[in-house]
């Protein structure tokens, strides 16, 4: 079913060099240590996590790997504060309003990422969807952030950065409350579309004022530097948001989970997903800055 995305890409690959301008090109060397460190280190962490959900944190192998995790990400940022070539500049954290913008989209698809891991679970294992039809019931999600990303810059440009992302945080949990008392017999349209409309909405309002906020406030030779950090912080965060949160989740299954506990177990997971919205809520709102500009970096 992946392979849709090879000709799609293959058609992205050969039309880019048409349409997309080579950036210029600098002279610098390849930052072989960060690069294998920080790999390492978010692997070595993401695995750690996912065995705990199987073996629990008593387990040497998980233990193991979380510790060797950690040190590795310690390791990648004392490397980064030394080389001259850096994969990820410690100066791109120096600007408080960027730095919190970073931190707010490590936490976000923390949230909305593990939200859609856990929904395919109770779609197909409690109410029965099959494949296409829990895949057909994220339109509401799709739709919502499809609406709020449109008009998000125009948003800011009335009310602010702050406010847009304070707003959009806000819908965001509102849908991930609305999904904590979670039960086995709640129905599609009145427990769960309601709530992924909510999460797309709020997430369209959020990310595109986190990338202006990142990118506008870089100077123009740290631009692809400064996209790719924010990039892997969007990915990062999935990854250890769906690690972590599905470890809450499968801690309250048993062997033979039934219906109602794989939706208490979701509605644990949801729960401390609801913590993690609110202190990417205090990011946003003591990192950045709320002046109102006519420009769309404006905070």
């Amino acid at each position: 079913m992946l392979l849709v995305n090879v000709p799609i890409g293959l058609l992205v690959l050969a039309l880019a060099p048409k349409f997309v301008d080579e950036s210029p090109r600098r002279p610098g060397r390849l930052d072989v240590g960060g690069a294998l460190t920080s790999v390492l280190g978010l692997v070595a962490v993401t695995f750690g996590l996912v065995r705990t959900a199987e073996h629990g944190w008593s387990d040497p192998t998980a233990l193991t790997a979380l510790v060797s995790g950690v040190v590795l990400v310690v390791a990648f940022v004392l490397i980064e504060a030394r080389v001259k070539a850096p994969i990820m500049p410690l100066r791109l954290f120096a600007d408080r309003a960027r730095a919190g913008a970073f931190a707010a989209l490590l936490l976000i698809p923390m949230v909305t990422m593990s939200m859609q891991f856990l929904i395919i679970q109770f779609l197909q294992e409690v109410l029965g969807h099959d494949a296409l039809r829990a895949g057909l019931a994220f339109l509401p999600m799709a739709a919502g952030m499809l609406v709020t990303a449109q008009n998000a810059p125009k948003l800011i440009g009335r009310i602010g950065g702050r406010s847009t992302a304070l707003a959009g945080t806000v819908i965001l949990g509102g849908g991930i409350g609305w999904l904590v008392p979670l039960a086995a017999d709640t129905a599609y349209l009145t427990g769960v579309a309601g709530p992924m409309l909510l999460v797309g909405a709020g997430m369209g309002l959020v990310v595109v004022p986190f990338n202006i906020a990142i990118m506008s406030t870089v100077d123009p030779a740290e631009s692809g530097v400064a996209a790719g950090v924010l990039q892997t912080a969007l990915l990062a965060g999935a990854s250890l948001g769906i690690a972590i949160l599905s470890t809450v989740y499968a801690a309250g299954l048993g062997d033979h989970p039934s219906a109602d506990a794989i939706a208490n177990s979701m509605g644990n997971a949801f729960t401390i997903s609801l913590a993690i919205v609110a202190l990417a809520f205090l990011i946003i709102l003591f990192t950045m800055k709320g002046r109102r500009t006519s420009g769309l970096g404006g905070w």
